[in-house]
């Protein structure tokens, strides 16, 4: 067959159909390449997204048939639920890191941040329409990045919760007035006296360790006139001179929490532990059973 095709064309022919032969089988092995390239690219992404998809299954179904609908309902108003945690958290950072920086638009912060909340937590409790094709895209990105910040919220909860549970074993801190107040009321009413007259903020001065800006400011006394929130300094200055004067009328001293709360805290000033912090923890462990056992589907 060689000598035939030598013999019957000229032999600049025959290296033409070698060499295009030769450069036909190295496109075919170029294309085979890159069709390799491809498909282990396509793997790699496929396989990254399977594993994030894997990642996210543990919080979003992937269900969302009829059958399994209170399912993905129940997801659904976590994430609102999530969200109006995640605002309220933001709402604890310290006001002074950036309302200076903000005036006067700083204050309006917390007002959002709250009202954000509130709104989310409607959301939350608000009947949904069954929408087969909006269940179809769960979980969009933004539920994602709820998830996230959730994750780091519980990491940060999770380390609060330590901390008091240490907290419960050490000497009180009463770091607001409505703790200090209260327990000082059920101390009061355990003396014979009526706590909602008694009651004086100078005497949790002297028997509780608290520090001045732990108190309610009323603009009364030295305070009548100031327009501004009390600084560190202003707060001890009124506090030292009301502890001289035997009077405090810049200070709340009145019990007006709801009538009779501070019955729950008799227990422990009869037992003479001002400590009163796992009463308030084992309340929010209850709070979160109950809130299990309810939404439980």
């Amino acid at each position: 067959m060689r000598s035939i095709l030598h013999a019957t064309t000229p032999a600049g022919t025959t290296h033409v159909l070698a060499d295009g032969c030769k450069q036909q089988g190295s496109e075919t092995r170029t294309n085979m390449e890159q069709l390799s390239v491809l498909m282990q690219t396509t793997r790699s992404h496929k396989n990254h997204t399977t594993s994030r998809n894997r990642w996210m299954q543990r919080f979003f179904t992937e269900d969302v048939s009829p059958d399994n609908y209170p399912i993905v309902e129940l997801q659904r108003r976590a994430v609102w639920i999530s969200i109006a945690l995640i605002l309220q958290a933001f709402n604890e950072i310290p006001h002074n890191w950036y309302i200076p920086y903000l005036n006067p638009f700083g204050s309006l912060i917390p007002l959002v941040l709250i009202a954000g909340s509130f709104i989310a937590m409607a959301m939350a409790f608000r009947p949904a329409i069954k929408n087969q094709q909006a269940l179809q895209d769960r979980p969009r990105r933004w539920q994602r990045v709820v998830l996230v910040l959730t994750l780091i919220l519980t990491i940060a909860g999770v380390s609060l919760f330590t901390l008091s549970t240490v907290m419960c074993f050490l000497p009180p801190v009463f770091s607001n007035d409505g703790t200090s107040l209260d327990t000082n009321a059920a101390q009061l009413l355990l003396e014979g006296r009526n706590p909602y007259t008694d009651s004086n903020m100078l005497d949790l001065a002297r028997h509780f360790s608290i520090q001045p800006n732990w108190t309610t400011p009323l603009q009364r006394g030295q305070f009548a006139n100031k327009v501004d929130y009390p600084t560190m300094v202003d707060f001890q200055s009124v506090l030292d001179t009301d502890l001289k004067a035997g009077r405090a009328p810049e200070f709340e001293s009145k019990v007006s929490y709801p009538a009779l709360s501070f019955l729950t805290l008799v227990p422990f000033v009869f037992f003479h532990d001002m400590n009163v912090l796992p009463f308030y923890l084992l309340s929010y462990l209850l709070l979160m059973g109950l809130a299990v056992k309810i939404a439980r589907p």
